[in-house]
């Protein structure tokens, strides 16, 4: 048999093993007291302010949804000017340029409503896509135009040989930033883009032109 362990012995074992418990607790406790002196050495979080980004790829003359806006906090010093925020409200509102996903939204890329007020009243800001993309850029806001529909687009409106005049004399609010990227290559956003000011009703039989033929644009004198 075993011999039986004296007091002495068993005292010390008890001794060795509270004396490594305590090793273990004093290393606990000093990384914790680490941890915690270099939280306190790291400089705060700097403040940060909700913006507008696009939630996706947008073209330009795209009308804002909500689905194409997202929230996301960015530091104040990285704020740029006229940002929008969520109390701006931009839905309806119309893009001017082309944007990437992410990329933050400010006033300079939207269409601006005081751009009509020169017009007269009860106009709205109609885009509209010519099928020859270098004809936009040859436009200037303040321009007067009509807007054309190969025959059989607006079977309503009066007629030109191999047209037909869909809107006339409509002024052009805008000419949106045109996209060389792959941005909306392949896509309906094909042609170039412009804004004309025009009436409710103009801007359905244009929306209805666009749809069963290509449209042009004529220049009136500057």
């Amino acid at each position: 048999m075993t011999a039986r362990r004296s007091l002495p012995d068993w005292m010390r074992e008890v001794r060795r093993a509270v004396a490594w418990h305590r090793r273990l607790v004093a290393a606990a406790l000093i990384a914790a007291a680490i941890a915690f002196g270099l939280a306190s050495l790291a400089p705060p979080a700097p403040p940060g302010a909700d913006v507008l980004v696009a939630a996706h790829d947008l073209t330009g003359g795209t009308l804002l949804r909500a689905a194409d806006l997202r929230v996301r906090t960015i530091a104040i010093a990285a704020v740029p000017d006229g940002v929008l925020t969520p109390r701006s409200s931009p839905q309806g509102r119309l893009l001017a340029v082309p944007v990437r996903a992410g990329e933050v939204l400010t006033d300079v890329r939207l269409v601006d409503r005081a751009a009509l007020r020169g017009y007269g009243p009860g106009l709205v800001a109609t885009p509209v896509r010519i099928a020859d993309p270098g004809v936009a850029p040859l436009l200037r806001p303040g321009d007067i135009v009509d807007v054309l529909a190969a025959d059989g687009g607006a079977p309503s409106a009066a007629t030109v040989p191999g047209a037909s005049v869909v809107a006339a004399g409509v002024h052009v609010v805008a000419v949106p930033q045109q996209s060389t990227s792959a941005l909306d290559a392949g896509s309906s956003a094909a042609g170039g883009l412009v804004v004309l000011a025009t009436t409710a009703e103009t801007a359905r039989a244009l929306t209805a032109a666009a749809a069963s033929a290509p449209l042009a644009v004529t220049i009136e004198g500057r």
